[in-house]
């Protein structure tokens, strides 16, 4: 008979290993810079001290990037979201065909986000998921204060049209 007081344990319990990659991942912050022919980001001092927005957002928040209702064509010299549009001309015409470099450009060129150039580098975003990002997205998963994360939705439709 067997003894029902002794029982092995082979070692501690296991996690999950999606939450241990995860405080693996959400810990690393890369300093990455973006090469860009221009540096007209750098000489642009970034103030996000201003910015204290509250990260919490509930469930039902998390809408994608939709589509607001602009009709602002693209010769424009600044789209509705703040884009510069005439600032970003040296990236090719067909935002859906960047590289991530041209990525990291475009998303150095937008007000107060010249620091999060590296982010979108260092995530391997290209045109292609550019387009597909969501709020959602920059700020759980890309950790983008709200802020900045709204400006780049705006900006990110604003390629979409």
């Amino acid at each position: 008979m067997p003894s029902g007081g002794a029982t092995l344990r082979r070692g501690p319990s296991r996690r999950s290993s999606s939450s241990s990659n995860y405080n693996k991942i959400s810990s690393k912050h890369p300093s990455v810079k973006c090469h860009s022919e221009s540096s007209h980001s750098e000489d642009i001092s970034s103030e996000e001290e201003e910015e204290e927005d509250s990260p919490s957002l509930s469930p039902s928040s998390s809408h994608s990037c939709s589509r607001a209702e602009h009709s602002a064509p693209p010769s424009d010299s600044s789209a509705p979201g703040g884009l510069p549009l005439g600032g970003a001309s040296f990236l090719s015409a067909t935002p859906a065909q960047w590289s991530v470099d041209e990525v990291c450009k475009f998303i150095s060129s937008l007000q107060g986000c010249e620091e999060l150039a590296a982010h979108f580098l260092s995530q391997e975003i290209d045109g292609q998921a550019l387009l597909l990002l969501r709020e959602e997205h920059l700020i759980s998963t890309m950790n983008i204060k709200l802020g900045p994360a709204l400006k780049i939705c705006a900006s990110i439709n604003s390629l979409r049209e």
